[in-house]
């Protein structure tokens, strides 16, 4: 009824049905419907489908309406700014599809649903805020709104939200970021996360290069597989003492890292945890690491000092292999295992302390440890691994601290010594030529 100007509803209508004015684009503001305004002060709406004049520019809706309904803004091209009021509870399916000249819109504490395909389309959208109100978001509401830049919004919204031009994000609320939320985010260089949030799920800031640092708040318990892998501008990071697990691969390739402090709660570093992070210079091992999995710091050539707490009970393959500036080692005595590879090519490693719990060190543990002039081996070790100690061309010196006897008793590899110069280990009751 594109002929139709006016409509007045009494205040007995107590429902409108969908549709009912659809494509009566002759309705225009007159007093009955006070600048758009359908109802009535007992049951108040938005206008239906349709029947919005898509020339309009500005809209300040109605502060009696409830609902926005479906489509009703759908088409006005020309729509730059609304003012959504706080009676507003839903935003209806294809609320405002299309609205491409809009370029900001603040969603009030008021709304719990907002609809289907609701901004399909608005690519003039540049920054958006969703209150922890809303418990419910309908496909594709943000779909193709590629020029949002920043968002301030709860988890739940995070799938919601195009991430393509993404440079500041303020999470409000919810448990859970999940995994891959903020992917391939290349230009994202700020995230507030909040208290609320206890889990950071894998992959969720995985390419994130242009993220400089990170706050990971007291609440937060995992950080999960490649959470920030290749965050190359990455700096510092804090883990707090709440966190007990840091995935596989979590940090990997930040080689803009410089210092990373794990707190004291944390059990387990993931393999290639931090492998790659070619800045870290130093790394602090909380109290409570119990395994250092494999790669964890694989190639982390400006590491120059690791003290491993006596917590820790093994260092997986490979975990500081590579690390070519690297000075010294503590090992705790908590550690049972060293594993294979597991110092190997630290070419400035100078001296070793291996903790009295340790039984067995692996093959190739120390191969190519060039620097190192001399070691002293617990009477712990029942087992040395095939090349444990190969090409250590500056080795001169081995002490054992058991006796002659347990140290011919202990499980040799082939080639556990090649290529070193020392000829002898000291042991307590004496000498053993090798």
């Amino acid at each position: 009824c594109d002929g139709l100007t006016s409509v007045a509803i009494g205040n007995s209508v107590t429902s409108i049905g969908d549709n009912a004015f659809g494509g009566c684009t002759g309705l225009r503001y007159n007093e009955h419907n006070n600048a758009y305004y359908l109802g009535n002060k007992t049951n108040p709406y938005l206008v239906l489908v349709d029947i919005i004049d898509t020339s309009i520019t500005s809209f300040a809706i109605n502060e009696q309406t409830k609902v926005i309904y479906q489509s009703a803004f759908a088409g006005c091209t020309g729509l730059t700014s609304v003012i959504i009021p706080d009676s507003v509870t839903s935003i209806g399916d294809n609320a405002f599809y299309g609205c491409y000249g809009l370029t900001s819109v603040t969603i009030p504490d008021s709304v719990t649903s907002i609809g289907e395909e609701s901004f399909f389309d608005c690519t003039g959208l540049t920054s958006v805020t969703i209150p922890d109100s809303v418990t419910s978001i309908g496909w594709y509401a943000f779909y193709n709104c590629n020029n949002i830049t920043s968002a301030t919004i709860p988890t739940i919204a995070i799938n919601s939200i195009p991430k393509n031009s993404l440079q500041t994000v303020v999470l409000t609320s919810g448990e859970l970021i999940g995994d891959a939320a903020f992917k391939d985010c290349s230009g994202l260089t700020s995230v507030i996360i909040p208290d609320s949030v206890t889990s950071i799920g894998d992959n969720a800031f995985h390419g994130c290069y242009g993220l400089t640092s990170v706050i990971i708040p007291d609440s937060v318990t995992s950080i999960g597989n490649y959470a920030f892998y290749a965050c190359y501008g990455l700096t510092s990071v804090t883990i707090p003492d709440s966190v007990t697990s840091i995935g596989d691969n979590a940090f990997y390739g930040c080689y803009g890292l410089t210092s990373v402090s794990i707190g004291n709660s944390v059990t387990s570093i993931g393999g290639f945890a931090f492998s790659g992070c070619s800045g870290l210079t130093s790394v602090i091992i909380g109290n409570g690491v119990m395994s250092i999995g494999s790669y964890a710091f694989y190639c982390c050539t400006g590491l120059t000092s690791v003290t491993i707490g006596n917590s820790v009970t093994s260092i997986g393959s490979s975990a500081f292999s590579g690390c070519t500036s690297l000075k010294s080692v503590t090992i705790g005595n908590g550690v049972t295992s060293i594993g294979n590879y597991a110092f190997s090519d630290c070419t400035g490693l100078t001296s070793v302390t291996i903790g009295n719990g340790v039984t067995s060190i692996g093959n190739y543990a120390f191969d190519g440890c060039t620097s190192l002039t001399s070691v002293t081996i617990p009477d712990s070790v029942t087992s040395i691994g095939y090349k444990a100690f190969y090409y250590c061309s500056g080795l001169r010196s081995v002490t054992f601290e058991g006796t002659v006897a347990e140290w011919n008793a202990i499980d040799k590899g082939n080639y556990w010594n090649y290529s070193c110069p020392f000829t002898e280990v000291v042991c307590s009751d004496g000498v053993v030529q090798v």
